[in-house]
C-alpha cells in the first residue's frame, strides 16, 4: 500500500483528523504500566472534582428553587 493510499484510507476512517488518531492510538498502545496508572489517577481525580462540582450546582440549584417556592 503506497504513502498515498494509507493515509487516504486513514482519513475515510477517521476524518480529517485521522493522522492524529492513529498517532494516539499507537502511543496508547505503547504506554508503559506506570505511565497506565498515572493517567489512570489523573482521570479518576478528573472524575471526582466534575462529579462534586455537579452535585454541589445541583445542590444549590434546588435549594434556590425551593427557597423561591416558598
Amino acid at each position: 500500500m503506497s504513502n498515498r493510499t494509507y493515509y487516504k484510507a486513514i482519513q475515510k476512517t477517521f476524518g480529517p483528523q485521522g493522522e492524529h488518531v492513529v498517532a494516539l492510538i499507537d502511543r496508547a498502545h505503547h504506554l508503559t504500566p506506570d505511565e497506565a496508572s498515572a493517567l489512570g489517577a489523573a482521570r479518576d481525580a478528573a472524575l471526582d472534582v466534575t462529579w462534586g462540582a455537579a452535585r454541589d450546582a445541583t445542590l444549590d440549584a434546588v435549594d434556590a428553587a425551593a427557597r423561591h417556592a416558598a
